[in-house]
C-alpha cells in the first residue's frame, strides 16, 4: 500500500516537474551585439496584437550600450523615454529651480532615434512661464524610468543605473516649420492625449536646442559629450530589426543584418543565409538574450 502511494506521489511530482520545465525551456539563445528593436509592420500579415504584444515587448526592452559609448548612452536614453523632469529657474520663486515632468518624444513610436527633444508646453503651467521669462531649462532622463534598474536590483541613484542631463532652450516649432509634422507625429504617436491639450489648454509644440550633454552611466563621475558626437552618433546601427508574423501555432522572427552563427538551435526557418535569419520559437516561450 505503501508503495503504491509513493509511486502515486512520484508521478505526480513528475508531471509537475515536467510542466514547469516544459513552460521555462528555451529552445534558443539569442546573441546580440548590442540591442534589439521591433520593427512593427502594419502590413505584416496576420500579426495577432492581442497575443503577441507582451511577448514583442520583452524583445523590445533595449540592452543599453556600454558605458563607455557616452554619446550612444545619451541618444539610448533620449530615444526610449517618454518624460522627462524639467528644471527651470522659478518666476514665482524667484532665486529657486522649479520642476516638472513634461511628456517627450524624440521620434514615433518603434521608429528610428533622431536625437532631437520634442514636448509641448503652455503658458498656463509654471514651465512655460518660467521659460517665457528666461529661455533656460535641465532636462534629467534616467534609465530607470520604466523600472529597469529596480528589476535588476540596481538602485535608481547608482551610477549603474545610468542617467543623464541636457541643458538648453527651447525653440517654438511653428505649422509651417519643416519638422513640425514629424514633430506633432512623434508627440501623438506616443502621447495620444497630447492631441487634446492643443485644444483645451492652448498647448504649443517645442523642440529642445540643446547646449551641454553630461552621462553619468558608471563608477569614476560624470562625462561630457559635445553636440557633433551626441547627433553623429549612429544609435541604429547596430540594431537588429525584428519583424514578427504570427502563424496561429509558433512565432517566427526576421531579423535582418545578422549572421547565422550569432544564434543557437536547430530550428532555422527556410531561407536563412548570412543577411537574414527566420528563427521560430513558440509563443509561451521566453527569448534568452546573452551579451558576448
Amino acid at each position: 500500500m505503501n508503495h503504491m502511494k509513493y509511486l502515486l506521489i512520484t508521478i505526480i511530482l513528475s508531471v509537475i516537474i515536467y510542466a514547469c520545465a516544459a513552460r521555462t525551456y528555451h529552445p534558443h539563445s539569442f546573441s546580440f551585439d548590442d540591442k534589439a528593436v521591433v520593427d512593427y509592420s502594419k502590413n505584416e500579415p496576420d500579426l495577432d496584437n492581442s497575443i503577441t504584444n507582451d511577448y514583442v515587448t520583452s524583445v523590445n526592452d533595449d540592452i543599453p550600450p556600454p558605458h563607455t559609448e557616452y554619446a550612444k548612452m545619451a541618444r539610448y536614453l533620449v530615444h526610449r523615454s517618454d518624460w522627462t523632469s524639467m528644471g527651470t529657474n522659478s518666476l514665482q520663486f524667484p532665486g529657486f529651480p522649479m520642476v516638472n515632468i513634461i511628456s517627450i518624444a524624440d521620434s514615433p513610436r518603434n521608429e528610428k532615434s533622431t536625437g532631437n527633444v520634442y514636448f509641448y508646453l503652455t503658458d498656463l503651467d509654471f514651465t512655460g512661464q518660467d521659460l517665457a521669462k528666461d529661455n533656460k531649462m535641465t532636462m534629467m532622463l534616467t534609465q530607470d524610468q520604466d523600472m529597469s534598474c529596480r528589476k535588476s536590483n540596481t538602485d535608481s541613484m547608482e551610477p549603474t543605473c545610468a542617467r543623464i542631463m541636457l541643458t538648453g532652450s527651447i525653440q517654438k516649432l511653428e505649422p509651417n516649420d519643416k519638422e513640425y509634422v514629424f514633430a506633432l507625429n512623434s508627440m501623438v504617436s506616443r502621447h495620444p492625449a497630447s492631441k487634446k491639450w492643443v485644444v483645451t489648454h492652448k498647448f504649443y509644440l517645442c523642440k529642445l536646442m540643446i547646449q551641454n550633454i553630461v552621462v553619468l552611466d558608471y563608477y569614476g563621475g560624470p562625462h561630457y559629450v559635445t553636440i557633433s558626437d551626441y547627433y553623429n552618433a549612429n544609435y541604429d546601427s547596430n540594431m537588429d530589426h525584428v519583424k514578427l508574423i504570427d502563424d496561429g501555432k509558433s512565432t517566427t522572427y526576421k531579423r535582418k543584418t545578422i549572421k547565422t552563427e550569432n544564434f543557437e538551435g536547430d530550428d532555422f526557418g527556410e531561407g536563412s543565409d548570412d543577411k537574414t535569419v527566420f528563427i521560430r520559437i513558440h509563443k509561451e516561450i521566453d527569448i534568452i538574450r546573452k551579451r558576448n
